[in-house]
């Protein structure tokens, strides 16, 4: 299975060690001000020439990440979705990328009460012709998407 992005939460005390040992802390610091978040979750996009890193602040520990993967992008396919989003709490998304003539599709999402009807949605979406695979991945401080 392919990632376009790998994840860590991170709690107050670790951010802020973070933030203070790196070299642009001026630039971290401003998330870390502005909220009042128990936890942050640091998503990474590592790119052949770069690593983008986006930070979320969180107010639980643990978010959901999903991966659908299939052969091309359907109108059925956006339409469930678009349905997911507006029933979810979404915090990031990959939007679609194709590797190795394969689409991948990533999402994160806030371990909410809505999440428990997720089940329902990945059978929707494996009865898909175009979908070979939806996954899902617990993200919490002890158990990242992959060691950094």
């Amino acid at each position: 299975m392919s990632h376009l992005t790998y994840a860590e939460i991170y709690d107050r005390k670790r951010m802020h060690k973070f933030v203070i040992s790196s070299c642009n802390a001026a630039v971290f610091s401003n998330i870390f001000k502005s909220s009042n978040a128990k936890f942050f979750l640091i998503i990474y996009v590592d790119g052949k020439q770069f690593v983008k890193m986006h930070i979320y602040p969180l107010a639980e520990n643990t978010v959901i990440k999903v991966i659908i993967e299939g052969n091309q992008i359907s109108n059925d396919v956006l339409f469930a979705l678009s349905n997911l989003a507006s029933r979810m709490d979404i915090i990031h998304t990959s939007g679609f990328t194709i590797v190795d003539n394969h689409l991948i599709f990533e999402m994160y999402l806030a371990k909410t009460v809505a999440f428990q009807k997720f089940k329902e949605f990945q059978n929707e979406l494996m009865k898909m012709k175009n979908i070979n695979r939806v996954s899902l991945m617990e993200i919490s401080p002890k158990h990242p998407s992959m060691r950094i």
